[in-house]
């Protein structure tokens, strides 16, 4: 993320800032699980008197919009929560100048079924079974299986036959695995956010379980992923409701943050950062005073943009990014939806049509 901005960051101002105006870039440290260490880096930028502030994931979340309301100036986040998106729409003037620029977890679940019942569907998987399961976390965007969850599988003649609550970390994985094994489903839903985790669990599972597909949410994005788990990872399938595209703009984008850095971005969080501050630019450029953030705030809504992880639109009464197809059917106002499987150590693309380059490997 900090990557993806900086270079964002580099570009504008090697074209003269916005509007004549420099950018500079504010960073500060905090822990995203501490209401106090997250109050205390918004104060810190606050008494810096930032234009805006951008955030990824942060798990106090509660914390972070009061935070932002004292500090005043605009916030650009992406949590992917549905809870947030609906206290901002519960509250618009309250919460006017917050923006989650990603598309909410709620649409994971849904896509993870639809999968599965293609895909069994389609005659190509060893594995025609109608047995899943979820592994779900304690944290924020991290719980899958909901009323929805349990009436779409059954709509779909799909059966539930095991579901697991675990921490965000320090799990042990040794007798989550052993009751998947006993349980037998085909399919895994894992939501488990930080990489060291996932990569533990993938390992452990391709070990005693090498035939059950492990379906993941967003974390293979991140880099070490694949550095942790080795050859574990080959195969994984994984969903990202905020993913760097394979097209012409991500390879660009992907060839400029190499040479920048030494090596090669994330398919999530660092694409959706450098987004962030072109969007920002963007709505800066459309108004005389940076620091009024009533009318930059408005830009924001009223503007569209197509970055590296797809097309912003957030004249919504959540303020959050649109999800391509789910929330709408037109993908030049949403991100994609983006289905991604590890093919020879490499991530590819497998849906949505027109941004798949690869077909599911069963």
């Amino acid at each position: 993320m900090l990557n993806g901005s900086t270079l964002a960051i580099s570009e504008l101002n090697s074209r003269g800032g916005v509007a004549g105006r420099w950018v500079e870039h504010v960073v500060v440290d905090t822990d995203i699980f501490s209401v106090a260490h997250v109050e205390r880096a918004f104060r810190e930028l606050a008494d810096v008197r930032v234009d805006a502030i951008t955030s990824g994931y942060v798990f106090v979340e509660h914390a972070a919009r009061e935070a932002a309301l004292q500090c005043g100036a605009l916030y650009l986040h992406s949590m992917t929560s549905e809870d947030h998106a609906s206290i901002v729409e519960d509250n618009p003037a309250r919460y006017a100048g917050i923006f989650q620029i990603c598309p909410t977890e709620v649409h994971y679940p849904t896509s993870f079924l639809h999968f599965v019942d293609e895909l069994r569907s389609s005659g190509r998987w060893h594995q025609r079974s109608h047995r899943i399961a979820f592994i779900d976390t304690t944290l924020p965007s991290g719980k899958m299986v909901t009323e929805p969850t349990v009436t779409t599988a059954g709509r779909l003649g799909l059966e539930i036959v095991l579901v697991e609550t675990v921490e965000p970390m320090g799990v042990n994985w040794t007798p989550i695995v052993e009751r998947i094994v006993r349980a037998d489903p085909a399919a895994v839903m894992i939501t488990q956010f930080l990489a060291s985790e996932l990569a533990n669990f993938q390992q452990e599972i391709t070990r005693r379980a090498p035939n059950v597909l492990v379906y993941a949410t967003y974390t293979p994005s991140i880099p070490e992923f694949l550095e942790l788990a080795g050859p574990a990872a080959e195969g994984i399938v994984w969903t990202t409701v905020t993913g760097t595209y394979s097209d012409a703009i991500g390879q660009g984008f992907e060839s400029r943050f190499h040479r920048m850095n030494g090596r090669r971005p994330g398919r999530s969080q660092a694409g959706l950062a450098y987004d962030g501050i072109h969007l920002l630019a963007q709505a800066w450029a459309g108004v005389s005073d940076p620091q009024d953030f009533a009318q930059v705030a408005n830009e924001l809504r009223l503007s569209r943009y197509r970055g590296v992880n797809g097309a912003y639109s957030l004249d919504n009464p959540a303020q959050t990014g649109l999800n391509f197809p789910y929330t709408t059917s037109d993908p030049s106002l949403g991100q994609a939806h983006l289905v991604f499987q590890v093919q020879d150590g490499e991530h590819r693309i497998i849906g949505p049509a027109p941004y798949a380059e690869a077909t599911v490997r069963c």
